[in-house]
């Protein structure tokens, strides 16, 4: 039995961060007719739920770069990894010593509360913003993430390469943390810096889906850094025209763009007879 998963942003998604109704319609198709898909995403459930609005996802998603796992049909997580406290409040002093700001986000009584200490750039504005007035997403202020980061899952931070540089440097070979650590997608002068446990991860997730439903294979879809430990979990794996090299050097082959329907078109072509 197959599962089929694909990162949003830069794969799935098209350039203004929509999923096509031609691309939706082929993809509800397939799982009406016994195909098993979900996603994998750096995104949260706020985000992912307004922008897959009437896509019928048939397997939990995989969120926060695989911190969270959530059953959608079922309305609660199945899977969350908790940054050890003594373990996010090294990052956090390190974020302070470099004056570097971002958001944190724990998982309380099965919600998700993202907080932050301070808006500190106009990236961190939009990000802000955007989730509050598109998505209606609730930012909590903190004077200080240590007072409430018992049950972190996740750090992201936004900013120009060389000011996240040292603290990737610092922090890198840390025990209890992984790090991804890509170009955005949608301003190149920009990259993400994401921080979460040791026992989150892209491959991890889907590995923890892979044995719960006893799937026999795995085929991925992505097109950036953070979809490298994606390709790790997958028995086959495919990047769009628009990827990063580096992960189309991976890649078992390259698929057409995130513009051009690439996903659902090569799973329609390749995998609509099957269903």
């Amino acid at each position: 039995m197959n599962l089929f998963v694909s990162d949003l942003d830069g794969t799935l998604l098209d350039k203004n961060t929509q999923l096509s109704d031609y691309s939706k319609n082929i993809l509800n198709n397939l799982m009406d007719n016994g195909m098993s898909f979900t996603i994998a995403t750096a995104r949260t459930i706020a985000t992912v739920s307004n922008i897959l609005d009437g896509l019928k996802l048939n397997i939990p998603v995989i969120l926060l770069n695989g911190a969270l796992i959530r059953d959608t049909q079922n309305d609660e997580y199945i899977f969350s990894a908790i940054i050890e406290k003594s373990v996010s409040d090294k990052v956090i002093t390190l974020m302070h010593e470099f004056e570097l700001y971002g958001f944190m986000y724990t998982i309380e009584n099965d919600e998700m509360i993202p907080y932050y200490e301070k808006i500190a750039t106009d990236e961190m504005r939009c990000f802000y913003e955007e989730r509050k007035n598109k998505y209606y997403k609730r930012f909590y202020h903190t004077e200080s993430f240590k007072l409430v980061n018992d049950k972190a899952v996740y750090f992201s931070l936004t900013n120009k390469y060389e000011k996240l540089l040292p603290l990737y440097e610092k922090i890198k070979d840390s025990d209890g943390i992984k790090l991804t650590f890509y170009r955005d997608v949608y301003n190149k002068g920009l990259w993400y810096l994401e921080i979460f446990s040791f026992y989150a991860s892209k491959e991890n997730a889907v590995n923890f889906l892979r044995a719960k439903y006893n799937f026999d294979r795995i085929i991925c879809f992505g097109d950036n850094l953070n979809d490298i430990p994606l390709f790790n979990a997958g028995d086959k794996n495919f990047a769009v025209e628009n990827a990063c090299d580096e992960l189309k050097a991976l890649a078992d082959g390259i698929i057409a763009s995130n513009t051009e329907n690439g996903v659902a078109n090569f799973l329609k072509d390749n995998y609509g007879k099957d269903f």
